[in-house]
């Protein structure tokens, strides 16, 4: 009994420790400021991504847009794509980091 009441309060101040280092952390990194400069327009993100579409390959374009625009099952695109689930992901996956990389750098 004075062992599971031990290590009990011994929990909840490494809990209470983790929240504070948690809590030192954001507070420090909540200052940063955004320059009107670095926004992009949301006309101009939506015209990058056409673009960046347009130039990906055709199943990376139909897996991207099916799932994430159409919100399609994998297994619907991987039938209509005559692939397997696996290889929807793998495309999923590769038309993110073309997105990510010409959108966010």
């Amino acid at each position: 009994m004075l062992t599971g009441t031990r290590n009990r309060c011994l929990n909840q101040i490494k809990r209470q420790a983790v929240r504070n280092r948690y809590n030192s952390y954001a507070a420090a990194n909540i200052d940063i400021e955004v320059r009107p400069d670095d926004l992009l327009s949301v006309s101009e993100l939506e015209q990058r991504l056409e673009q960046t579409l347009a130039n990906m390959r055709e199943e990376w374009r139909v897996a991207f847009v099916m799932s994430q625009m159409k919100h399609t099952k994998t297994a619907d695109i991987a039938q209509h794509l005559g692939v397997s689930e696996r290889s929807v992901e793998r495309f999923r996956k590769k038309a993110m980091a073309v997105i990510e990389r010409v959108l966010f750098t």
